[in-house]
């Protein structure tokens, strides 16, 4: 795969890390154990839609991060919503391929 070439001869950087917790992200989406296990199940299955709440609200936490890692802030409401745009274009991206 060319693309994969490409990738291989870029120099790697350490940007910094990105973290998330858990605990709260149970809390701010409100899901159960059960409704967790069962999303977990489906997008195993390579079935992550939307509806999978709680996993879609972690890829949106990372990328909200990675963002941030890159430099993209969000001092202002107009800047909060681009990186809103971004951010789900990128999540569409991830889950639609």
């Amino acid at each position: 795969d060319p693309n994969r070439d490409v990738l291989a001869q870029l120099p790697v950087h350490h940007l910094g890390s990105v973290i998330v917790n858990l605990d709260w992200a149970l809390a701010e989406t409100g899901i159960t154990m059960a409704a967790l296990q069962l999303e977990t199940e489906t997008a195993v299955r390579g079935n992550l839609t939307p509806s999978c709440t709680f996993i879609m609200y972690i890829l949106e936490r990372m990328i909200h991060g990675c963002l941030h890692l890159l430099g993209v802030t969000h001092d202002t409401d107009i800047d909060y919503n681009k990186v809103v745009e971004i951010q789900r274009y990128v999540l569409n991206a991830v889950v639609n391929g």
